[in-house]
Protein backbone atom coordinates (compact mmCIF):
# COMPACT_ATOMS: atom_id res chain seq x y z
CA UNK A 1 0.00 0.00 0.00
CA UNK A 2 1.45 3.49 -0.75
CA UNK A 3 2.60 5.70 2.02
CA UNK A 4 0.52 8.83 0.95
CA UNK A 5 1.66 12.21 2.95
CA UNK A 6 -0.26 14.20 4.76
CA UNK A 7 -0.67 17.57 3.45
CA UNK A 8 -0.43 20.64 5.54
CA UNK A 9 -2.32 24.02 5.65
CA UNK A 10 0.33 25.94 3.59
CA UNK A 11 0.64 23.51 0.71
CA UNK A 12 -3.17 23.37 1.17
CA UNK A 13 -3.23 27.11 -0.01
CA UNK A 14 -0.42 27.43 -2.63
CA UNK A 15 -1.64 24.20 -4.52
CA UNK A 16 -2.60 24.79 -7.88
CA UNK A 17 -5.89 22.96 -8.82
CA UNK A 18 -8.30 23.04 -12.44
CA UNK A 19 -11.94 23.22 -11.60
CA UNK A 20 -13.94 20.67 -12.82
CA UNK A 21 -17.45 22.20 -12.79
CA UNK A 22 -20.34 20.27 -10.74
CA UNK A 23 -22.92 20.68 -13.82
CA UNK A 24 -20.41 18.22 -16.08
CA UNK A 25 -21.99 15.26 -13.90
CA UNK A 26 -25.46 16.76 -12.94
CA UNK A 27 -26.50 18.16 -15.95
CA UNK A 28 -28.24 15.53 -18.39
CA UNK A 29 -26.72 16.77 -21.55
CA UNK A 30 -23.45 16.48 -20.08
CA UNK A 31 -23.83 13.54 -17.80
CA UNK A 32 -23.13 11.31 -21.54
CA UNK A 33 -19.85 13.23 -22.02
CA UNK A 34 -16.67 10.50 -21.04
CA UNK A 35 -14.52 11.96 -18.00
CA UNK A 36 -11.58 12.66 -20.52
CA UNK A 37 -14.08 15.10 -22.67
CA UNK A 38 -14.83 16.22 -19.17
CA UNK A 39 -10.76 16.74 -17.44
CA UNK A 40 -9.80 18.01 -21.20
CA UNK A 41 -12.98 20.55 -20.00
CA UNK A 42 -11.51 21.90 -16.81
CA UNK A 43 -8.35 22.43 -18.96
CA UNK A 44 -10.12 24.72 -21.30
CA UNK A 45 -12.17 26.55 -18.75
CA UNK A 46 -8.83 27.14 -17.13
CA UNK A 47 -7.38 28.83 -19.92
CA UNK A 48 -10.51 30.63 -20.35
CA UNK A 49 -10.40 32.26 -17.05
CA UNK A 50 -6.93 33.49 -17.78
CA UNK A 51 -8.10 35.16 -20.92
CA UNK A 52 -10.89 36.81 -18.39
CA UNK A 53 -7.63 37.91 -16.34
CA UNK A 54 -5.93 39.46 -19.31
CA UNK A 55 -9.03 41.21 -20.62
CA UNK A 56 -9.12 38.78 -23.68
CA UNK A 57 -12.64 40.15 -24.42
CA UNK A 58 -14.23 41.89 -27.31
CA UNK A 59 -16.86 45.09 -27.36
CA UNK A 60 -19.70 42.24 -26.71
CA UNK A 61 -18.18 40.95 -23.79
CA UNK A 62 -17.46 37.73 -25.90
CA UNK A 63 -14.03 36.42 -24.24
CA UNK A 64 -11.44 34.67 -26.44
CA UNK A 65 -8.65 31.84 -26.04
CA UNK A 66 -6.16 29.91 -27.71
CA UNK A 67 -5.32 26.69 -26.40
CA UNK A 68 -3.80 24.57 -29.62
CA UNK A 69 -4.56 20.65 -30.43
CA UNK A 70 -0.69 19.92 -29.67
CA UNK A 71 -0.81 21.46 -26.26
CA UNK A 72 -3.91 19.13 -25.44
CA UNK A 73 -1.96 16.70 -26.49
CA UNK A 74 1.20 17.83 -24.61
CA UNK A 75 -1.47 18.41 -21.25
CA UNK A 76 -3.65 14.94 -21.66
CA UNK A 77 -1.01 12.67 -23.45
CA UNK A 78 -3.11 12.21 -26.43
CA UNK A 79 -2.90 11.84 -30.14
CA UNK A 80 -4.37 14.38 -32.06
CA UNK A 81 -7.30 12.65 -33.09
CA UNK A 82 -8.05 11.75 -29.72
CA UNK A 83 -8.18 15.41 -28.99
CA UNK A 84 -10.25 16.06 -31.72
CA UNK A 85 -12.67 13.28 -31.24
CA UNK A 86 -12.96 14.75 -27.10
CA UNK A 87 -14.01 18.44 -28.44
CA UNK A 88 -16.57 17.01 -31.08
CA UNK A 89 -17.91 15.32 -27.79
CA UNK A 90 -17.62 18.45 -25.48
CA UNK A 91 -19.23 20.37 -28.10
CA UNK A 92 -15.96 22.45 -28.63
Amino acid sequence: MPNFEKYNLSQVKTERFYQLPKYLFEDAYFKKMSAEAKIMYALLKDRFELSIQNEWVDRNNNIYFIFSNKHLCEYLGYGEQKIIKLKKEAGT
